[in-house]
């Protein structure tokens, strides 16, 4: 993983880090692990950072109905990339 760049395995926090502000905080890649396990990498790493405390704080606002789309796509992506392993 380069310095600019910010991972996690955590995938309902990359939902959130994903719609959170999708102007400046992009998903670069899928780096899998093994066959049951990937991180998600996103740009702008400082930016995720505070989304992730956001987060894990129980402060996080997102719309729900989109929270659950992002989730749907990114069991797919992630069963598409572990798939592929």
């Amino acid at each position: 993983m380069v310095s600019n760049e910010y991972a996690s395995k955590d995938l309902g926090l990359c939902c959130y880090l994903a719609i959170a502000n999708e102007a400046e905080v992009k998903l670069l890649r899928i780096s899998p692990l093994n066959n049951r396990e990937a991180y998600f990498i996103f740009s702008n790493p400082k930016l995720c950072e505070n989304y992730a405390l956001n987060y894990f704080a129980g402060t996080a606002k997102v719309n729900p109905k989109n929270y659950a789309y992002k989730m749907r796509d990114f069991k797919g992506l992630l069963h598409e990339t572990l798939d592929r392993k």
